[in-house]
């Protein structure tokens, strides 16, 4: 959640920068490619979950609504598994973006089969996120792939990916509407294990592991994020000042 929250506010303001200086169409530039993943991500878990998707579009970028993209579905609202199933299609940009970047990496990526053994090691200790993401840049970032064509493709490709893998309002509003369904049979579980005498954390272990990795994979995608604005900020920050009706 804190990811999301992140994430979409590093976009506004990268968005923000490309707007004031180029214009709106600027922001073609990571969209081509980040906002197909963002909705390919949506339409994936609507199927999954078996919502009526109404309609696809995958990029279609119009500069009076700001949308870039979209998969309009909706549910039956009796069927607890496609209630359930909002919680996944919101946060599909923040499953799907990390999920190509992570195959991108095993690859694509000189160093990135190492980047990501270094990065399933973290176990959820917040104490550990930043040596963990600095050892798995220092995989990434040697010398001697700066000469290889993989190596700028896959900063270019994680990087639009990364930007456009914030969840728009809408999204984190079916986020919602799963969560409380999520939340609801957790404490019926507990419950009723609890009635029987029984502990049902065990059970939880393997999908802790997997949140785990799936944390410090968020992490590295909020990293990227802040990159792109920071890069943004010092490209552009020339440009505005010497011409700044130049996006007009």
């Amino acid at each position: 959640a804190v990811c999301a929250v992140i994430l979409s506010w590093l976009q506004r303001l990268a968005h923000r920068q490309y707007v004031e200086t180029w214009g709106w169409r600027s922001i073609y530039i990571t969209a081509w490619l980040g906002t197909p993943v963002h909705e390919l991500g949506h339409y994936f878990f609507a199927k999954l979950f078996r919502h009526r998707v109404h309609k696809v579009a995958l990029f279609s970028p119009h500069s009076e609504t700001g949308l870039l993209g979209q998969v309009t579905h909706s549910f039956e609202t009796s069927s607890w598994y496609q209630r359930f199933g909002n919680l996944f299609v919101g946060a599909a940009p923040l499953i799907f973006g990390p999920l190509v970047i992570v195959i991108l990496l095993a690859f694509l990526a000189p160093g990135g089969r190492e980047a990501l053994k270094i990065l399933s090691t973290y176990r959820g200790d917040l104490t550990t996120i930043w040596p963990i993401i600095t050892s798995a840049l220092g995989a990434l970032w040697v010398a001697a792939h700066w000469y290889m064509w993989q190596f700028w493709v896959f900063k270019y490709a994680a990087l639009s990916i990364a930007v456009h893998s914030a969840p728009s309002r809408k999204d984190l509003h079916s986020v919602f509407h799963g969560l409380i369904v999520l939340a609801v049979t957790l404490l019926v579980a507990n419950a009723f294990a609890a009635l029987l005498g029984q502990n049902i954390n065990g059970l939880l272990q393997p999908i802790q592991r997997i949140l785990s990795v799936a944390a410090i994979i968020l992490f590295l995608l909020v990293g990227l994020a802040a990159l792109h604005v920071v890069l943004v900020w010092i490209l552009f920050a020339p440009f505005k000042k010497f011409l700044p009706r130049y996006g007009s």
